[in-house]
């Protein structure tokens, strides 16, 4: 009996931890429960590891252990390890040591490295433009879409190697090998104030007295855009690779004068496409440099690497990247056709996102023609001037020597068309896609059920979520490649709840609180080099906030962020009337998106006064705001937040809801009555019992009458009003607003719209209208956490009629639950696992006729509430047959 699945800052692989607090996770074997525990922490450049670290015996039941900023060490390796005792005093062993590699920190001490440059005629002036202006994104005039290569031969000595980590960035990107091997890829888009160096152990790939090369394949892109912080000027690579040697001692690789350089000619165009998000890369096989990569490359006529400064650069201060570096694996396409004597056509089976890989081998100065695509035009050709605003057509030329070629900047597509010269013999071959995204832990999300509708669009979200989530958590991968705060309210939560993971959502949360130096009330996309503001979005954060601490237990986080909630908070009292309402407020506020898809929100009254819809969201981000003062203690800030909404809540009934019709307007001079002005407040509780009935007609009849991303809300609260029938019906309806239709129009990740007619500019991969993942999960099957960080955990299923039997696993902090449920006519029976360290309140629904409760076939109490049948004892670790009957 030992703990497991140890983790640090909620990494498994604890690769460049930063010299802050430290928060150590651990999971408590089946069955068992912890009172206890003890954590050590031991320097691995000792031999033997020496101890520098030691809790001594905590009492706590958490499976957490924050270790504060002082006792964090220095740059190095590490083991941690974990013990506990349960209820009955008994120790377990000791886990397994979990490697901790903790990164250089800003100061220049621990810094050896240089930022480097290629050697370019004549060096642009920095710019000190950490960010662009608002309106239209543009290209900046100079220094743009330069790659450029870097290389360094090294021999590792003196004796056995015992670990070799390497710290690395770029600005604004690199692609690193190590002797022609794909080490990875990186850095997430950040502000160059915090900015990122990822870490990466690289033991395996170096042998002693051996000769090494590192090769970095790097790229300045120079554009304002969502993407990056770019358009500054500011561009180079870093690297330090530290290698530990058994006996003690340390080699150190790092960039200098000492690495070779050229800059790439073969990049020939100068198109962009998208929102100026992405060059075009055509290509000139003549001027590129073959197997660069290779140890045995000849670089004897490259430059020698310009040297910069020891960090910090300029504006960049550096610290390790906190999420972990993206997977990336290769997939052959399932179909292969030949069109003609001169197209190749590939079908890869599904969207994919990454980067077209082949080999070809022609006559120089003949051209090939690459075409990416997410659909086809009615002949069968791929559509490469896409819906999403994006044209994906590029040129190569070749050469008479072969070559593979792999574009740098990654696609979202499906289909893929090679034109052939015409007469010339031209090979291509070992067509393939590397894929990217951000890592899927080896378990995941498992669904599946009686409704074979309900599993396809489960399988369509879980899919989007995989291939949409990159480095951040994007609009599209196609068309903004930004990270919008509404977008990270349903795809966000969709990427927990299916994969557990908590580092991005940490991340992006934190970046919304940096762009506080841009905009009081938070930028709308971030990290970019846009500025731009959606108020409604902004107000989005105080509750996403809280749902990250639910599923973290992440309480240092909270305190870090809860200044930039109050901050935001205080922004918006500019715009508040007398009696408590926002009105006239600045920026653009969606409310829904596509305009089409507003129910004829009345957009004009509300622009020129109180905006029902953005109020409501004020409301809820009031309430939100209280309770993270609540958790902090904060209880002066906590009053003022209730008194705001309560007053605002008055003021909401009095002015914006119409009598005469029982429903709410758009706007305090307005006569409208839309489905998103009515959904919020009956989501967000604002209603009166006397109204609620009408509000609730209203809402069942309309539908989604509303785009993808609005359709969250109202499931939400149908399900929240105990409507699970009518919300199960919206879910799995076949009508033009739906899932299944998106199925049907052939797509494979869910699309920006409904369909695609209904925007002119769709995105086919659009991961915000993924939030079947969180309805399912915690609406249908009921599974939610009642303590922050899982430790308890709340079961409610709520089955509506059609579904007679359903089946998931969820991970958690805690550990996987994994439930299964079936329904006769006279009963309900639920399969339950609860991973250790996790307690559970199980609730049934209430059948409204006398009824028996059985687990593991002995009777049990239960109490009547609210429609539920709450088990009055509460489940430990273990495994459970519960059965009710209904008589």
């Amino acid at each position: 009996m030992k703990p497991s699945h140890l983790s640090c800052n909620f990494r498994k692989a604890a690769l460049g931890m930063p010299r802050q607090a430290l928060t150590f996770n651990w999971r408590i074997p089946d069955g068992t429960q912890q009172h206890a525990y003890q954590v050590r922490i031991f320097d691995l450049k000792t031999t033997p590891s020496t101890n520098i670290y030691d809790t001594g015996k905590i009492e706590s039941r958490s499976a957490r252990c924050v270790i504060d900023a002082a006792n964090v060490p220095a740059c190095g390796i590490y083991n941690w390890q974990v013990r506990f005792w349960n209820k009955e005093n008994s120790e377990s062993e000791y886990s397994e040591p979990q490697f901790l590699a903790v990164g250089p920190d800003e100061d220049k001490a621990e810094w050896q490295a240089y930022w480097i440059q290629p050697q370019i005629a004549s060096f642009p002036e920095t710019k000190q433009v950490l960010h662009a202006g608002s309106g239209k994104m543009k290209a900046v005039d100079g220094l743009a879409d330069l790659h450029f290569y870097l290389r360094k031969h090294f021999t590792a000595v003196p004796s056995s190697i015992r670990k070799a980590i390497c710290f690395v960035t770029a600005d604004d990107y690199y692609k690193l090998y190590l002797n022609d091997q794909y080490i990875g890829q990186g850095p997430a888009p950040a502000y160059l104030f915090d900015y990122y160096y990822n870490t990466f152990d690289v033991t395996e790939h170096l042998k002693q007295d051996s000769e090494h090369c590192l090769a970095a394949d790097c790229y300045y892109q120079g554009l304002h855009n969502r993407v990056w912080v770019s358009g500054d000027k500011q561009f180079g690579f870093l690297l330090q690779l530290h290698i530990y040697f058994e006996d003690g001692s340390l080699q150190i690789v790092a960039t200098d004068s000492g690495w070779r350089s050229a800059v790439s000619k073969a990049y020939a165009g100068d198109r962009i496409t998208a929102y100026d998000t992405q060059f075009l890369e055509d290509w000139d096989a003549r001027q590129a440099l073959a197997h660069w990569r290779r140890p045995e490359f000849d670089d004897s006529d490259w430059l020698a690497a310009r040297e910069v400064a020891i960090p910090p650069l300029n504006d960049h201060r550096l610290h390790p990247q906190p999420t972990p570096p993206l997977q990336r694996y290769a997939i052959k396409p399932n179909i292969e056709r030949i069109i003609g004597d001169s197209v190749l056509w590939f079908d890869f089976g599904a969207e994919v996102v990454g980067t077209l890989v082949f080999t070809f081998r022609g006559d120089a100065w003949q051209t090939l023609e690459i075409r990416h695509g997410e659909e086809l035009n009615e002949d069968g050709r791929v559509r490469y001037d896409m819906r999403a605003s994006t044209i994906y057509q590029e040129f190569i030329t070749l050469d008479t020597a072969s070559f593979e070629f792999e574009f740098y900047d990654y696609k979202a597509f499906r289909y893929v068309e090679i034109l052939l010269p015409n007469g010339v013999e031209t090979e291509v071959n070992d067509v393939r896609v590397y894929v990217r995204h951000f890592p899927v832990p080896d378990v995941s999300s498992r669904f599946r059920s009686s409704d074979p509708n309900l599993n396809a669009i489960w399988e369509l979200c879980r899919y989007t979520v995989e291939m949409g989530t990159q480095e951040g958590y994007l609009d599209c991968p196609t068309r903004e490649k930004g990270q919008y705060l509404g977008d990270v309210y349903v795809a966000g939560l969709s990427h927990i709840w299916h994969t557990g993971e908590l580092t991005l959502l940490k991340k992006a949360l934190r970046h919304y609180a940096q762009s506080l130096k841009y905009k009081d009330i938070m930028l709308a996309v971030a990290p970019s080099a846009l500025k731009q503001d959606i108020p409604d979005y902004s107000l989005l954060l105080p509750e996403l906030l809280l749902e990250f601490y639910r599923h973290s237990g992440d309480r240092l986080f909270l305190q870090e962020m809860y200044t930039s909630v109050c901050q935001m908070m205080t922004a918006f009292e500019k715009w508040r009337t007398d009696e408590g309402l926002l009105s006239r407020v600045e920026g653009f506020v969606v409310v829904d998106w596509p305009p089409n898809l507003r129910d004829e929100y009345d957009m004009k009254a509300a622009e020129n006064g109180v905006n029902t819809a953005l109020n409501a969201f004020y409301y809820n981000a009031l309430k939100k705001s209280a309770a993270i003062a609540v958790e902090l203690n904060q209880i002066d800030n906590a009053r003022k937040f209730e008194m705001q909404a309560d007053m605002l809540r008055i003021a909401f009934l009095k002015i914006l809801f119409d009598e005469s019709a029982g429903l709410f307007k758009d706007a305090d001079t307005s006569s409208h009555h839309s489905l998103h002005a009515n959904v919020l407040p009956l989501l967000f509780d604002m209603v009166d019992d006397s109204q609620r009935t009408g509000i609730l007609n209203f809402v069942s009849s309309k539908g989604l009458a509303c785009g993808v991303y609005f359709a969250n809300f109202v499931l939400k609260a149908l399900f929240q009003a105990g409507e699970w029938e009518a919300a199960y019906r919206l879910l799995c309806s076949d009508g033009l607003h739906s899932w299944l239709n998106m199925i049907r129009k052939g797509a494979t990740t869910t699309l920006e719209a409904w369909d695609p007619d209904l925007k002119w500019n769709t995105s086919f991969c659009h991961p915000w209208a993924t939030c079947p993942i969180s309805i399912i999960s915690e609406q249908i099957m009921g599974i939610s956490p009642l303590n922050p960080g899982w430790d308890r955990v709340r079961i409610a299923p709520r089955f509506p009629a059609d579904l007679q039997q359903a089946e998931i696993l969820l991970p958690t902090l805690q550990g996987e639950i994994e439930m299964k449920i079936q329904r006769t006519e006279k009963k309900l029976f639920m399969n339950l696992k609860i991973p250790g360290g996790m307690q559970a309140d199980v609730h049934l629904p209430d059948p409204g006729k006398r009824a028996i409760v059985t687990i593991n076939r002995n009777n049990v109490a239960f109490e009547k509430s609210g429609g539920w049948l709450r088990c009055t004892e509460r489940l430990a670790s273990g495994e459970y047959r519960i059965e009710l009957s209904m008589k």
